[in-house]
């Protein structure tokens, strides 16, 4: 006698697990990493160049060129800063001729970030105020990016990465207050 599916013991506990199945898989293949807080009091930090505003509770280092953050959840994982960005040095490193638009600069700038094995831009989106706004993965961490442009060839960026998209009201923070001083 051959048989074809599985035993009947076998079916059985497959009914009886199946509704826990259901559950876990509801319950689970959330995003990796923990999730981001609700936005709450905002704060302004500046450096010698530019000021951003920022939520409540990101440790924060102020340079004289540039501003890191750190969240105290993943400090490891969930960052942002600001800085210059020469965006000839961007272009010209892919191969580019500058001058160039600052789109090219942040294409550029995805191309070389994560040897550009391990970064993929999702999408870009350039502003009425003629800043650029990207976003991909970036070693496995989701990553918001604005480059506002200056005078020639250089600009103010910032970048905010975190492990997943819960953490992108947080980014619109950092990314909707960025201004150069």
């Amino acid at each position: 006698m051959v048989r074809q599916g599985p035993a009947p013991d076998t079916l059985g506990a497959m009914r009886r697990l199946l509704p826990f199945l259901l559950i876990l898989s509801a319950c689970g293949g959330g995003e990796p990493g923990p999730a981001a807080p609700e936005v709450g009091a905002i704060e302004t930090v500046c450096s010698a160049s530019a000021c951003v505003d920022h939520p409540a509770g990101w440790e924060v280092e102020v340079g004289e060129t540039f501003l890191a953050f750190r969240h105290p959840i993943d400090p490891e994982r969930i960052v942002a800063s600001v800085g210059a960005v020469d965006m000839a040095t961007l272009v010209e490193t892919v191969g580019g001729e500058w001058p160039a638009p600052p789109r090219d600069a942040i294409v550029a700038f995805w191309e070389l970030i994560g040897g550009g094995e391990d970064a993929s831009l999702d999408g870009i989106e350039t502003r009425s105020d003629g800043a650029i706004r990207s976003e991909g993965v970036l070693e496995g961490l989701r990553m918001w990016h604005l480059l506002v442009p200056g005078f020639g060839r250089s600009g103010v960026g910032v970048e905010v990465r975190a492990p997943n998209g819960s953490w992108e009201a947080h980014a619109d923070v950092f990314l909707g207050s960025l201004r150069g001083r």
